[in-house]
């Protein structure tokens, strides 16, 4: 495994089959956090963005159309979620990342994509999925929570 060159990014992923897997983290249904990859390594998650990201992947399936048991992300998932994605936000400096959904990288994060869905060519493609709500996720993530002058 080769180590990441900078951090300027944390990506979110969909998690909908378990063994061996290339994320940092997987937050869990039951808002528990697996630590996957070490921080310092590079997670082989989003093709050229790998060296400068952190893969945060969330447990189940959130692509509209397909009939799945975790069809949207629970609370305690979104709840931990944020906590650490605030805490990577507060330990690599918020001003200098971004929060993305992996498919909002572009077709150099995910053409690997087409080759590993195995759902109907009519079925939500994208990740971390529409199901996902990552506008409202991201938004709650960015706000900053720390007083003035602390970071």
């Amino acid at each position: 495994m080769s180590r990441r060159a900078a951090t300027r990014g944390i990506v979110i992923h969909r998690a909908e089959v378990w063994g061996p897997t290339e994320y940092h983290f997987v937050v869990r249904r039951d808002g528990s956090v697996d630590s996957v990859v070490p921080l310092q390594d590079r997670a082989e998650h989003a093709l050229v963005w790998n060296a400068t990201t952190v893969a945060v992947a969330f447990e189940g399936c959130f692509a509209a159309g397909i009939k799945a048991l975790h069809a949207t992300p629970t609370r305690e998932q979104l709840d931990s979620g944020e906590a650490l994605i605030r805490g990577l936000l507060w330990w690599y400096g918020p001003r200098w990342l971004f929060v993305r959904g992996h498919t909002e990288l572009g077709p150099t994060a995910t053409r690997f994509l087409e080759k590993l869905v195995t759902s109907p060519p009519e079925a939500d493609q994208s990740c971390p999925g529409t199901r996902f709500p990552l506008d409202t996720f991201r938004s709650a993530c960015l706000t900053p929570w720390w007083p003035d002058g602390a970071h």
